[in-house]
């Protein structure tokens, strides 16, 4: 069972930072420096490829919370919050919403099933 729930995370999180990371403006300075891992904090200067983008005693932390609830559930304000925060272009951002809830609804259903 948690390796289908951590599967499901993975699945859910994979495609909104593609597309949060595929829509971001030209501008943007934001990078996203685990995409398809998790790390702490304190793991990721062991990675020489992060030490070049930013010192650890240079780093600003802003952190984003994006929660799903059950049956595909967001909260619209902070998704849309924390699109903004993240650079996302204005008219990409319904697309991106409308994706990730198919996705979370497609995950739950792969949780749900695992039951059986």
């Amino acid at each position: 069972m948690a390796t289908t729930v951590t599967a499901a995370h993975h699945f859910i999180w994979r495609h909104l930072y593609a597309s949060m990371q595929a829509a971001q403006t030209s501008a943007s300075k934001l990078r996203f420096v685990t995409p398809d891992k998790e790390s702490s904090m304190s793991t990721l200067w062991q990675d020489e490829e992060f030490e070049q983008i930013c010192s650890r005693e240079l780093l600003t932390l802003n952190r984003l919370f994006f929660v799903a609830g059950r049956r595909g559930a967001v909260v619209e304000d902070d998704f849309y919050n924390n699109l903004e925060r993240s650079n996302v272009q204005a008219g990409k951002k319904d697309t991106i919403l409308a994706a990730h809830v198919q996705r979370i609804c497609e995950a739950h259903d792969t949780v749900i099933r695992s039951y059986y």
